[in-house]
């Protein structure tokens, strides 16, 4: 992690786009939790015949499937980002090597 941040403080687009895509991926993440709780609790209180009680149902039956999809997208984002800081790196070799 002290690596991710060392290179987050490099120059301020960095520390931008690093702080931007820590943000966006926590409050993602929050809001799918928080709604999968929402719905969780708010189904025994919802009417049978509502389309709310059948998100309920499918929250609740695939609530593992969401946990593992979520798990995914963080994983992709990592292996995004190590493919595009090594891309950076060897653009920034091959341009020292240039000079």
């Amino acid at each position: 992690m002290m690596q991710a941040y060392r290179w987050a403080l490099i120059t301020p687009d960095r520390r931008r786009l690093y702080n931007t895509t820590i943000t966006l991926t926590s409050a993602v993440t929050a809001a799918v939790i928080g709604l999968v709780g929402f719905i969780d609790l708010a189904g025994a209180a919802i009417p049978p015949e509502s389309g709310l009680r059948a998100a309920s149902e499918f929250v609740e039956a695939n609530v593992n499937t969401i946990g593992i999809g979520l798990l995914c997208i963080f994983a992709a984002a990592w292996l995004l980002a190590f493919l595009n800081a090594r891309r950076l790196a060897r653009r920034q070799a091959a341009a020292a090597r240039t000079e």
